[in-house]
């Protein structure tokens, strides 16, 4: 989420020794993930599935990113988008925000800001769920239509990132319906409508602001109706309390 109190203010450096720098991101997020696997519903556990780290969604975003012809503070921050989001700093460690800037620079900071809605030490649950993503969702579309310039350029660049985010998370959750039917909804923290709301609002943004005929969204926009298609058809009750998740 770009921070509204810094919207003129555009961190014009860049990162040095670019390829130095995305080989230290690549092992950075690789320790800071290491623990963390791909959502899975406890009421999956009948099903034949290996646990998949959750490093290979940072993978698959990088990949997207080169493939869109992103440049190195791009590729690093779609390795790092989720850490202010997802990692809580150990103790005596400055909060994520600092340590990307210290590590990375101002620029990738930025990026990774707006990808984020939210932090790890904060609620996130059903409840909670609706109320983050509207408000990201409209910080987006203020952003998209009050920024001019150097801070345009580079709010551009980030929605880059956050597409690419959105394509990979959008092809894993077909692609699992496809393999392990309707109860993948039981992974998320929203219902299957809610979803398919999110990723149709996004897409939205994108197309504002990147335009229709972006190659990422066109990528993107039959995934999103093909979810928003699978949303409609009736979730059979697990009966499984999955409590909270992230």
């Amino acid at each position: 989420m770009t921070n509204s109190n810094n919207v003129n203010q555009v961190p014009e450096n860049r990162v040095e020794n670019g390829p130095d720098k995305l080989v230290e991101a690549f092992g950075w997020a690789q320790e800071l993930f290491r623990s963390e696997d791909r959502k899975v519903a406890k009421c999956e556990t009948d099903i034949e599935q290996k646990t998949i780290p959750y490093f290979t969604h940072l993978v698959d975003v990088l990949s997207l990113l080169i493939d869109a012809g992103a440049d190195i503070d791009q590729q690093i921050g779609g390795l790092l988008h989720d850490v202010i989001e997802d990692i809580v700093p150990k103790d005596g460690e400055p909060d994520m925000s600092a340590q990307i800037s210290e590590r990375f620079g101002a620029r990738v900071l930025a990026l990774v800001e707006q990808c984020t809605d939210g932090k790890a030490d904060e609620q996130r649950d059903e409840s909670s769920w609706r109320d983050r993503k509207e408000v990201h969702i409209n910080h987006l579309k203020d952003d998209n239509n009050n920024l001019t310039g150097e801070a345009r350029a580079i709010f551009l660049d980030g929605l880059l990132i956050s597409i690419s985010d959105k394509v990979s998370n959008s092809r894993a959750i077909v692609r699992d319906l496809d393999l392990f039917d309707q109860r993948v909804w039981c992974r998320f923290n929203a219902k299957p409508e809610n979803v398919a709301w999110y990723y149709k609002e996004m897409l939205g943004v994108y197309e504002e602001a990147l335009g229709k005929s972006h190659r990422m969204v066109r990528i993107l926009r039959p995934i999103v109706l093909e979810i928003e298609r699978r949303s409609e058809i009736p979730r059979l009750a697990c009966g499984v309390d999955h409590g909270e998740k992230a």
